[in-house]
């Protein structure tokens, strides 16, 4: 009994080291190990790494190429557009009105600061300058209302003030429309051969532009 028990001790070691010298328990051991763990072979004394230690991952937080999508100049403008305020890199403008203090006619306005601009134009009825101021001027909205106060002078030899309340547009392009009511004192002549005759009248008004501003 004792004897086979030693014949099977011998066996066993006789096995092992036959499997040792062919690499089996280091195989095993490298591929059941974790990645990038180092192990040690119990029989050699070797370190071994992992196979998986030689394919590494690791993550790219570089930004997208200038190939991979390319700025143009409508992409630029769409992106400065939609930081800045769209009256201070717009800030000239020029529209054709109808009706207003010209009736028919062309005005230019500038914005020396988003919440104001100044104007001035004519037309078939005469000549007008002043300002509006934007109330809302100061946000990047493509939409503000605004209120101004204009002088007018009439080629009918009169003149008055025109105070306008309405709303204004412009586009991400430049594109710019804009409608409103006003209230328009006039000083006018009954009799234009009569200097004299002449009195204050108060009637409402109102306009419509289109334009473009750059």
């Amino acid at each position: 009994m004792i004897r086979s028990k030693i014949k099977l001790k011998r066996l066993a070691l006789i096995l092992f080291l036959i499997a040792n010298s062919s690499g089996l328990f280091s195989q095993e051991m490298i591929f059941q190990s974790p990645p990038g763990k180092i192990i040690s072979d119990s029989v050699s004394g070797n370190e071994k790494t992992s196979e998986y230690n030689k394919v590494s991952y690791q993550p790219d937080y570089s930004l997208p190429s200038e190939k991979e999508y390319p700025t143009t100049p409508q992409t630029k403008h769409f992106r400065r557009f939609n930081r800045v305020n769209p009256r201070v890199i717009n800030q000239i403008g020029i529209s054709l009105d109808v009706g207003g203090p010209s009736y028919i006619g062309v005005s230019v306005d500038y914005f020396i600061i988003p919440e104001l601009n100044l104007l001035v134009g004519g037309g078939m009825k005469g000549l007008h300058m002043g300002s509006k101021y934007h109330i809302m001027g100061y946000k990047s909205s493509l939409w503000t209302p605004f209120f101004g106060i204009l002088g007018t002078i009439s080629f009918e030899d009169s003149f008055g003030v025109y105070i306008p309340g309405g709303f204004q547009y412009i586009g991400k392009y430049g594109f710019s429309i804009g409608f409103e009511l006003a209230l328009w004192i006039k000083r006018i002549s009954a009799d234009p051969n009569n200097v004299q005759n002449k009195h204050i009248d108060f009637f409402g008004w109102g306009a419509f532009n289109i334009g473009y501003h750059f």
